[in-house]
């Protein structure tokens, strides 16, 4: 036997737990952003061109080549050593792109991740050849970040992806 519309059960509407203060919440959302998914302030093309001044200190021809298909390329800086580089603004899309240059690309490609901030282009390039990373001091646990590159690059170089 079908229940006619007034005969439904009322719905209450969703009510936060009045234990769930906004100091728990603020810290929960905290914890979420420094396990490595917390984003730099930049985006996209504006992340691309802060990191486009930086290797152009060292790299003078350097210039954006980046978009939507790319396959890999944001930036090339015309140096045989590191031709070009992957630019993201969070530690899990630099993560995605790993994973994707191991499975699809079959070949290294250096990435920085997060805002430069103060960092010379000398820095950069200095622990992109060191490391195949480089992450701005926004980035949270950035050391493990780095680490995680780097054993990638390795897998990569050594043919073992």
């Amino acid at each position: 036997m079908k229940e006619s519309f007034n005969q439904m059960p009322e719905y209450q509407a969703f009510e936060p737990s009045p234990s769930r203060d906004t100091e728990a919440r603020k810290k929960e959302t905290q914890k979420i952003l420094d396990a490595n998914w917390q984003f730099s302030d930049y985006e996209g093309r504006e992340l691309e061109e802060t990191y486009l001044k930086k290797f152009q200190e060292v790299f003078p021809n350097a210039k954006i080549v980046g978009g939507i298909g790319d396959a890999g390329l944001d930036i090339q800086t015309g140096d045989n050593e590191i031709p070009k580089v992957q630019v993201k603004w969070s530690s899990a899309k630099a993560k995605e792109f790993v994973i994707k240059s191991i499975s699809r690309f079959k070949e290294f490609i250096p990435i920085c991740v997060g805002d430069p901030k103060n960092s010379s282009g000398s820095e950069i390039v200095q622990s992109l050849k060191e490391f195949g990373g480089f992450a701005g001091p926004d980035i949270p646990r950035k050391e493990e970040l780095i680490h995680g590159i780097s054993t990638a690059r390795d897998m990569i170089i050594s043919g073992q992806n």
